[in-house]
């Protein structure tokens, strides 16, 4: 019993550490959107980070309304848009995981935003400029200059995300209640559960 509760575990947290990498592209592709191209760009650092110093129950249950299968707005959007079964999300067996995924990302998404935009100011604006004089294109200066140089960056956040995976718990707690445990159990809930059960 024990030992299936933990590969149960271990391979949700497997899949689960998937949304490290995906937040982090996705952070970038803002960051650098906010840092270049947009204006106000003290204003949207402070909404994308918002979710990340938000207690995590109101987190949870701001999205346990979200998801809520017949009364929430995700389900009634989809349903207006013609599905006339949308999933279940965090009741649904197929869909918990992935829910909880969507729900970590937005959290997380604003910490890496702040952290690579700390990340880009920090590059020299003299080798854009030179690369300007070479003809490069916006490709070519992201992939030379860019990416290169928030490599310490992005490893800084590879390796904070993927131990936060294994440490969440208090989010799974607050959006399930103590229901269907398997549904999304982690590494962090199978040590609380193994020594209540034995």
């Amino acid at each position: 019993m024990h030992d299936s509760v933990f590969m149960k575990s271990l391979v949700n947290n497997l899949i689960f550490v998937v949304i490290v990498p995906l937040t982090m592209i996705v952070a970038l592709f803002l960051a650098i959107l906010i840092d270049k191209h947009i204006y106000l760009k003290d204003f949207f650092k402070v909404v994308y980070f918002l979710p990340y110093i938000s207690s995590i129950v109101a987190v949870a249950m701001v999205w346990q309304v979200l998801f809520h299968p017949s009364l929430g707005p995700v389900n009634n959007m989809l349903m207006s848009l013609g599905i006339s079964n949308p999933p279940k999300w965090l009741a649904d067996i197929d869909f918990a995981l992935p829910s909880l995924m969507m729900i970590q990302l937005w959290i997380m998404l604003g910490y890496n935003i702040i952290i690579y935009i700390a990340g880009l100011q920090s590059i020299p604006k003299d080798l854009y400029e030179a690369s300007e004089i070479d003809g490069a294109n916006a490709w070519v200066k992201f992939k030379s200059i860019t990416l290169p140089c928030v490599s310490p960056t992005t490893f800084f956040l590879l390796v904070t995300g993927i131990i936060g995976t294994f440490k969440i718990f208090d989010l799974i707690q607050v959006l399930t209640q103590g229901d269907r445990p398997t549904l999304l159990l982690l590494s962090s809930m199978s040590c609380m559960i193994q020594p209540l059960t034995s």
